[in-house]
């Protein structure tokens, strides 16, 4: 063990100094590990400080802690992590990043803020402008519960105490100027996002706070007011209205448990004149909050991404802070002779789902991915699960591959290094892909046999592979045993000569090379390299493959 560690030690050392790397790019990290809380990253730097040099951390895009060694180039930053994946300092779920995520480094920096600032011109006093301003604010991100009085009573201290723990900053229970600076500008930046506006549906008497930059009326169709996303944020709101008996609600709050789209593992509270359900998992969370007003049903349903759960969670508190019944109306009416049934009706609600999901993989920094040509004829919009949207690139029907280009920055884990050369008929070889179309997760990684070039095809562009694969397989890579891609499933190329069972035909890494260079890509390839353990060859497929989502 203790030569693994100096190993260890010296091993950021000795990469640093070898002939040659001063010509590459250094520009890629290794993340170690991220963490919720300033304090846990800094416990982990106090642990490893003496043995992985290069440490910092920074402040991530969505606000966790990241403990980061670099810079490295890609090559420098690999090995490193297999080392200290070895030596046990380090969990498998570390990743290579170009740190396009940063936001900003917190350690070790001059600009963190280690002694209090105690003069009390710099603090905000009770009664001004800026302490009600500070105390929306604070309402907003959830540590104030009060009411906006402008006064700092127990209830504000304890709230500014909450906010200046959960940012790591000195916590003496008074709120310093530039403290109100960075509180106040947060909470205007997340206004001017979400854009949150009274919206009052007469016909319904129903109002409500709704984030109207990102949402935008659809359609009625009773008992539901349908709200559906701009842009690409993937979030619903359905508004709830019907006349009703308490029997109609309690009946209207367990056939909501049941609808298919909203997870089975939540939480809810019922009372006699109101419900809630809460419940999220790996691919959609819902919030429903619905009341009863003297026989008259008003509420509303949201659904949006986990990966916004922080966010949406303060949206769903101002919504339903501000629903209130603006009159006795509703969308739904009393049967002709005036009996009420006590179920409510059907519930429709509806989100749009895919037409189909197939995988791809990618192939360049900027998260361009390879795929099946199918995109191209069947989508109206593309993304990557769960809310990159994608517009289609450069296509090559006869080889059937598409690439697809993100329509917003985004920064792969990983992206693909294609193999020289195709590889040796009888070769083991390893296909990546979405088997089940996401059901679990994660892509599957099942071995496979290269058989050489496909007979059918005279320009030699695609072979064939003997794998069991899944039409959710169509579109991902397929590695050697070194991680290489040596080309990209496809759908049958020829429907009037099928392939015998358990056979597959892979569009090869020249036809995919000829379609990049079309859009100006230069791919990145390598030669054939020592052989991978399973788990790290599996690791290095999951972090190039992706899900794409046709609607």
């Amino acid at each position: 063990m203790r030569r693994i560690l100096i190993i260890i030690l010296l091993l950021p050392c000795c990469l640093l100094a070898s002939p040659g790397v001063q010509a590459q790019d250094r520009n890629w990290w290794l993340q170690l590990q991220s963490f919720r809380g300033y304090n846990e990253a800094n416990h982990l730097v106090g642990q490893i400080s003496g043995r992985v040099s290069g440490l910092r951390i920074f402040r991530s895009l969505n606000n966790r802690y990241l403990v980061v060694s670099g810079r490295y180039t890609k090559g420098q930053a690999a090995q490193l992590r297999g080392q200290l994946i070895t030596g046990g300092l380090i969990k498998d779920t570390s990743s290579i990043t170009t740190g396009k995520h940063f936001r900003e480094q917190v350690w070790p920096t001059a600009n963190r803020p280690e002694a209090v600032e105690t003069q009390q011109a710099n603090t905000i006093r009770r009664g001004s402008e800026d302490a009600f301003a500070a105390q929306t604010a604070l309402q907003w991100f959830g540590d104030y519960r009060g009411a906006i009085d402008g006064i700092f009573g127990a209830g504000t201290v304890a709230a500014i105490r909450n906010y200046q723990g959960r940012t790591e900053t000195p916590v003496t229970g008074q709120l310093t100027r530039s403290q109100f600076n960075q509180l106040t500008a947060s909470y205007e930046q997340e206004l001017e996002y979400f854009g949150l506006q009274p919206v009052i549906r007469t016909a319904a008497g129903i109002a409500v706070d709704i984030p109207g930059n990102i949402l935008r009326f659809s359609r009625v169709e009773e008992p539901f007011i349908y709200f559906e996303p701009v842009g690409n944020n993937r979030l619903q709101l359905f508004l709830i209205s019907l006349t009703g008996s308490s029997a109609t609600f309690e009946s209207l709050f367990e056939s909501m448990q049941l609808i298919d789209f909203i997870p089975d593992d939540g939480e809810t509270q019922f009372s006699r004149d109101r419900f809630e359900i809460r419940a999220a998992d790996d691919s959609i969370s819902a919030y429903a909050d619905v009341r009863l007003f003297d026989e008259r049903i008003k509420g509303y349903l949201l659904i949006w991404d986990p990966v916004n759960e922080t966010q949406m969670g303060r949206v769903t508190r101002a919504m339903s802070n501000s629903l209130q019944e603006s009159s006795a109306l509703t969308l739904t009416m009393p049967t002709v002779d005036g009996d009420r049934s006590s179920s409510p009706p059907l519930v429709r609600l509806d989100i749009p789902q895919p037409r189909f999901r197939q995988s791809g993989f990618f192939i360049d920094p900027q998260g361009i991915v390879v795929t099946s040509s199918v995109v191209a004829d069947s989508c109206e919009q593309i993304f990557l699960f769960p809310n990159h949207e994608m517009m289609l690139g450069p296509v090559d029907r006869g080889a059937d591959i598409a690439l697809i280009l993100p329509v917003d920055r985004q920064t792969p884990l990983s992206y693909a290094r294609l193999r020289r050369g195709d590889p040796a008929k009888g070769e083991e070889i390893t296909l990546s892909g979405f088997s089940f179309g996401g059901e679990l997760g994660s892509p599957s990684q099942t071995p496979a046999i290269w058989n050489g070039n496909d007979p059918r095809n005279a320009s030699m562009a695609h072979g064939l592979v003997a794998v069991d694969a899944y039409r959710g397989d169509i579109g991902g890579p397929v590695l050697d045993r070194s991680g290489l891609v040596v080309g990209a499933l496809v759908a049958d190329i020829e429907a009037g000569r099928r392939l015998p069972s358990g056979m597959h035909s892979v569009a090869k890494n020249k036809a995919i090379s000829r379609l990049a260079s079309q859009a100006g890509i230069d791919l990145d390839h390598a030669d054939t390299a020592a052989e991978l353990q399973f788990a790290d060859l599996a690791r290095d497929a999951k972090d190039i493959t992706v899900l794409v989502e046709c609607f």
